[in-house]
């Protein structure tokens, strides 16, 4: 029962109001970057590192009123890696403001060696993601990437 639709998650072919829940996970941080990784298409090779904004104006276009869009992104220092972003406070702040929902909920979640545990804003601050790709090792703490995520749940 799961059908597939791909395209620009800027600029999609759904109707206004058309969705009750949506899902954005770990997506929000690629949108405008380098992503020629994922597509041989040259012209996903951007630097557009607002661009995520578009995504949120889109995802709320198509979200119904009442709905709810859940997002997760890494988080801490900002951290620009090419083919996407690390998210900072500012990020998720401008994130709000873009999409200005009537309600919303921000979880914190942190990776220490005891693994993911639920934290705080101001304790993921400073996380800082580790590209196991670019570093060509593992860390000390075994992690591959992000140290701390938000995880945001926006009520149109």
């Amino acid at each position: 029962g799961i059908s597939y639709i791909y395209g620009d998650i800027r600029e999609t072919l759904f109707k206004d109001n058309y969705f009750d829940y949506i899902t954005c996970i770990s997506t929000l941080e690629h949108i405008g970057m380098d992503n020629i990784i994922y597509s041989k298409d040259l012209k996903y090779q951007e630097g557009k590192i607002f661009d995520f904004e578009r995504a949120v104006l889109e995802l709320k276009r198509v979200l119904k009123t009442g709905g709810r869009l859940f997002i997760t992104v890494p988080f801490g220092r900002y951290q620009n890696f090419g083919r996407f972003q690390q998210f900072d406070s500012k990020l998720v702040g401008r994130t709000l403001e873009i999409f200005r929902p009537e309600r919303y909920f921000i979880n914190y979640y942190k990776y220490t060696k005891e693994g993911w545990n639920i934290s705080d804003e101001a304790s993921c601050g400073d996380s800082e993601y580790f590209d196991i790709y670019t570093a060509q090792r593992i860390s000390s703490d075994y992690a591959a990437a992000s140290r701390a995520v938000a995880c945001l749940e926006l009520i149109k």
